[in-house]
């Protein structure tokens, strides 16, 4: 159940985003996409944390957040813009745009689980020796 769990809200998640940037009725710069991305991320960790817990490693946990991270990243790619970047030139360079922010997005999940675990979101990992 927890794997769906997760694949269920991020779909819910993946129809916000969708419908939200619809709504707007234009492309959006980069830097806006990726902030949507960063609360994807976000989101997708603490639905991760919250459905499965500790019934994977931490590898494969991650594993799981990139898979639905790029589901989110596919749809946001198609309504970026780079100003000053003509707007044919950004549709032949959308699956760089997309490996740039799964590479950030990457390193992204790492910094914010670590930021959980230091705030106390997620339980704090135990130090080397102790139980």
């Amino acid at each position: 159940m927890g794997i769906e769990k997760v694949k269920l809200e991020t779909q819910e998640l993946l129809e916000k985003i969708q419908a939200s940037l619809k709504s707007l009725g234009k492309r959006v710069p980069l830097s806006s996409a990726w902030c949507v991305v960063q609360e994807a991320v976000a989101s997708t960790v603490l639905s991760i944390e919250r459905n499965i817990g500790n019934r994977y490693a931490g590898a494969e946990k991650k594993a799981l957040a990139m898979a639905r991270i790029e589901r989110i990243v596919d749809v946001i790619v198609a309504f970026i813009y780079i100003p000053y970047v003509p707007l044919w030139i950004n549709s032949l360079i959308a699956k760089y745009i997309k490996m740039f922010l799964m590479q950030v997005a990457d390193g992204s999940i790492d910094a914010i689980v670590s930021t959980f675990h230091e705030v106390g979101v997620f339980e704090p990992k135990s130090k080397e020796g102790e139980e």
